[in-house]
């Protein structure tokens, strides 16, 4: 069985000025194909960078299980959510 081709729109948060477009690109697009990024680079009202950005991400339900997966997991273990 193979798994159907969807397109997702992520957040991206926790970033710093050290993290560039393309570190994140080239990271999530292991898990698939990167379609847009949105919201990096932008600053706040206060002048600061944003530290969120968007990226759409055209995968399959398992490869998008395994890009979310350690972060929830994470969340319900450490933060107990």
């Amino acid at each position: 069985m193979t798994d159907a081709t969807i397109t997702k729109r992520l957040i991206v948060s926790g970033l710093t000025p050290a993290i560039t477009v393309d570190d994140v690109k080239r990271r999530l697009g292991s898990f698939g194909s990167v379609k847009a990024m949105d919201g990096f680079g932008l600053v706040d009202g206060l002048g600061q960078p944003r530290k969120f950005g968007y990226v759409t991400l055209e995968t399959t339900p398992s490869s998008l299980g395994k890009c979310v997966f350690p972060f929830d997991y994470l969340k319900k273990t450490f933060l107990n959510f």
